[in-house]
């Protein structure tokens, strides 16, 4: 793996929900500072919590119970699903305890919306580990079908689409059913259309809910973990709130990596 892509994926992340707050979106030679929603602030704060708390256990002693410690009882589901995100970064090298990790998260019993946040995971630690994104809805598929009915006909509902090419049909398609898991189905088609070029991408995910940063955000997220930091343009880089505490953020997370390998 790069080491650019823990870093890749946070300002993939952070640009992609800060891009679908403008009003128009931006060249790359604007000037304006890109400045995120407070949802994926909040998410952030929850985020560096947990990678402190991950960095002082012992490998004998995973990183599974500080995450449920944290958990959230009154968590809403697009906090959760950008939690569950940040989550498969944090676990890319130990995938066998994703599914106890993503639990940790919905401590309600929601189904379909834990099926969606474990979705993410799979798809954001397939990106960082460089799988073919034209492999990614199957691997998705495979990781997570059989834990929700409605979940699974989302997923399925990408499949059909991915060929059209009217894509705002295909959008239209894919939203039928369930909000739950539309906005984890939506960034997975986005990512897939548009696989090589992170700025084309977010554009096409900020298209789908005005003034709503969500599907850009996890969209994003894995074209930057996907591409890797020199995807995303330098200037959108240079101008994004909190640029240095992210990149901090990543070296802490590479830290973590290596303590559990």
């Amino acid at each position: 793996m790069r080491v650019d892509r823990p870093q890749a994926l946070l300002f993939g992340l952070v640009l992609g929900d800060a891009l679908a707050h403008q009003s128009t979106f931006p060249e790359t030679d604007a000037a304006d500072q890109f400045s995120f929603s407070q949802r994926l602030q909040t998410t952030l704060a929850w985020f560096k919590t947990l990678i402190k708390v991950s960095d002082q256990a012992s490998i004998g002693n995973p990183m599974v119970s500080a995450l449920l410690t944290l958990a959230d009882p009154d968590i809403d589901t697009d906090h959760a699903l950008l939690r569950s995100m940040l989550t498969g970064c944090l676990y890319t090298h130990r995938p066998e305890r994703l599914h106890q990790a993503i639990a940790g998260i919905f401590p309600r019993s929601a189904s379909q919306t834990f099926a969606a946040g474990l979705a993410v995971a799979c798809l954001t630690q397939l990106a960082l580990n460089e799988s073919p994104p034209n492999d990614h809805l199957r691997r998705v598929f495979e990781f997570v079908s059989g834990l929700n009915e409605d979940f699974d006909a989302a997923l399925r509902r990408v499949g059909h689409v991915l060929g059209w090419t009217n894509e705002t049909a295909a959008l239209k398609h894919i939203g039928l059913g369930s909000a739950t898991g539309q906005a984890a189905a939506l960034a997975l088609y986005c990512v897939m259309r548009r696989a090589d070029d992170y700025a084309a991408g977010v554009r096409l995910a900020a298209s789908i809910s005005a003034g709503d940063g969500l599907i850009a955000g996890l969209a994003g997220g894995v074209l930057g973990a996907q591409l890797g930091l020199d995807a995303i343009p330098m200037k959108w880089r240079q101008r994004c709130e909190n640029a240095d505490d992210l990149a901090d953020l990543s070296r802490q997370l590479r830290r973590v990596w290596s303590d559990t390998r």
